[in-house]
């Protein structure tokens, strides 16, 4: 067995190539610019560019098992060349995104892939985490620095998740394999509590030994501030999702302990443990 990791450069790729590493599978972790992912000792790498389909048949020689990173442009390519290579098993990284209504880009690049995999044929499962505690590292420099941090939305509730907790639960699944119990499967994957946005920013500066000051964007405002830093479709998802969370606790569900056995991380625990030996490097 051979498992292709696709998004090499990501942190749940890294953790999914790390674990299925402890469980002794051969891993071929991918990416547009392969020379630049540092894998681990053993590990090959191989370019896989959705966008280049020609890319997509070398990468995939060998292979049975893919770790997929949803990604729209090419993926009807992906599954041709997957299914001509004899690829058994897909697990995509999709996003709770897919299950709001309204207009959502994020959400629609989402179920596309889903979409185009299970109609493909393979056993699949399409993880579905929110937020990544991984996001909150944008508040790292404001937080060390004049202790200000700019906050839309700051009472709106996430129940965002360690990215060590999907990589976790990904190994399982694909370590499980075609037939497995997770197959024809979407799991929403959430952290253990929902917290309001205010509670992440503090609870992130307590790890750091700070003291913080919320200083919320208004919403007229926010547009503004937000495009500031992220592309116009991001902005497009998240205003609408923040508004209707304002207020509301998160959904949380314990897909990652029914799945990996274990509860999933907190975020006070991904602060302590990732955040904060980030920020005194």
């Amino acid at each position: 067995m051979t498992v292709l990791v696709t998004g090499g450069r990501g942190s749940v790729a890294r953790g999914v190539v790390a674990g299925l590493l402890a469980a002794g599978v051969p891993v071929r972790l991918s990416g547009r610019e392969p020379e630049a992912l540092s894998p681990p000792e053993g590990v090959e790498t191989a370019l896989v560019d959705l966008a280049r389909p020609e890319t997509l048949p070398p990468a995939l020689a060998g292979v049975d098992r893919v770790f997929l990173y949803a990604e729209p442009s090419g993926v009807d390519a992906f599954v041709a060349a997957a299914t001509d290579a004899g690829v058994e098993q897909v697990v995509v990284l999709s996003s709770s995104s897919v299950l709001e209504s309204g207009p959502n880009r994020i959400g629609d690049n989402h179920r596309a892939v889903e979409d185009a995999v299970r109609a493909a044929g393979f056993a699949s499962t399409m993880l579905r985490p929110g937020g990544f505690d991984g996001n909150a590292r944008q508040w790292l420099p404001a937080i060390l620095g004049d202790g200000v941090v700019r906050l839309p939305y700051p009472e709106s509730g996430d129940a965002s998740i360690d990215e060590r907790d999907i990589a976790d639960t990904a190994v399982v699944v694909l370590l499980a394999g075609p037939g497995g119990p997770h197959d024809g499967t979407a799991p929403q994957l959430t952290g253990p509590a929902s917290l309001t946005r205010r509670e992440q920013v503090e609870q992130l500066a307590a790890a750091l030994g700070r003291e913080v000051r919320i200083e919320p964007v208004a919403p007229d405002d926010t547009r503004a501030f937000l495009a500031a830093s992220m592309p116009e479709f991001v902005v497009d998802s998240l205003l609408p999702h923040w508004a209707a969370a304002d207020g509301l606790p998160a959904t949380v569900t314990d897909s990652v302990e029914t799945i990996t056995g274990r509860p999933a991380r907190t975020f006070a625990t991904w602060a302590r443990e990732v955040a904060t030996p980030l920020a005194v490097r």
